[in-house]
């Protein structure tokens, strides 16, 4: 894999963020549109930029990310995302706009043809050393809420089998090949199974949006435990993402660029709405964060930092 190569997409993107151009990976994604707490509706984060997709698709119509050598690829959590926005521009069309279904449809189609025998959805880069596994909890929960949103206008059964599949294995520890693991406040959800554990603070609530949703469909005690558990969790967690002028990405100390800190705040909104007897932790660390954001002396000091520690540190793979 060539750095070089890693440091021009890298820059670029950097360069773009820094006049203020948004790109099809980096557009605000605040709460969703048409979010209704306690429902399976519109989705919790607002997707619909990723229906403008304007590069490869193979014969079917699915999108075609380029690893870092500019070698065509499917990435799960694109073609879902892609998904989850088709998804709300359908109910903002009044379930009227059949382009925006059948798109959410073919997402789940190739979700179906592509679910392995343990029930997951393999990431191209995460096969490498430095990895513990090849699955994602973020592109497994999301599998779930849009497969499950799929069932609920469609009621085919390969839905509701392959989502409850994907809910298992994200659910499985990940030193029996999953994507959770246990901690002494409770369960964590990694977006990638890295080694050593390195917990991505947006992912995880992904893939616990992904839970909810599971609950919703089936309520059980297990799903209800599950969720506490990782919502007791991650309550725990969120002291250890601020920096006090900004956030963490990751648990590796790895700053948010602000497009991740504006993710941050809307995915917070989003869990204080969903999570009433709860929302008081969360409302407090997203008026923090928010004010964080604020200042732009702080985005300015969050993009520098950022960038040097990308420099330093250049990511082994990029998604393009």
């Amino acid at each position: 894999m060539s750095r070089l190569r890693v440091y021009r997409v890298m820059i670029g993107r950097w360069v773009g963020m820094l006049l203020g151009r948004n790109t099809y990976f980096h557009t605000v994604q605040g709460v969703g549109a048409a979010f209704k707490p306690g429902e399976l509706s519109g989705y919790y984060s607002d997707l619909t930029g990723k229906t403008r997709w304007q590069g490869l698709i193979d014969a079917q119509g699915i999108i075609l990310n380029r690893d870092t050598e500019g070698n065509p690829v499917y990435f799960p959590i694109s073609i879902i995302q892609k998904g989850l926005g088709h998804w709300d521009s359908w109910l903002f069309s009044q379930r009227s706009d059949g382009h925006h279904l059948e798109a959410v449809l073919q997402a789940c189609r190739w979700l179906l043809q592509h679910q392995d025998q343990d029930g997951g959805w393999t990431i191209w880069f995460a096969q490498a050393p430095r990895f513990r596994g090849p699955y994602s909890a973020m592109a497994q929960g999301e599998a779930v809420s849009l497969l499950l949103r799929a069932y609920s206008v469609k009621d085919d059964p390969d839905y509701l089998s392959a989502a409850q599949r994907a809910l298992e294995l994200m659910l499985r520890d990940v030193e029996s090949g999953g994507t959770a693991h246990t901690n002494a406040d409770g369960l964590v959800l990694e977006e990638f199974v890295m080694n050593p554990l390195n917990t991505i603070l947006n992912g995880w609530i992904f893939a616990l949006y992904g839970l909810y949703d599971a609950w919703l469909v089936e309520p059980s005690a297990r799903l209800e435990g599950a969720l506490n558990q990782s919502l007791n969790a991650l309550i725990a967690a969120l002291p250890r993402y601020d920096l006090g002028w900004w956030t963490y990405y990751d648990s590796a100390g790895n700053l948010s660029s602000p497009f991740y800190q504006q993710l941050h705040l809307a995915q917070l909104r989003a869990l204080e709405l969903t999570f009433p007897e709860r929302a008081e932790a969360f409302s407090a660390f997203q008026r923090k964060w928010k004010g964080q954001y604020t200042s732009r002396w702080n985005r300015l000091r969050a993009v520098a930092a950022k960038g040097l520690q990308k420099l330093i540190h250049p990511p082994s793979a990029i998604t393009r």
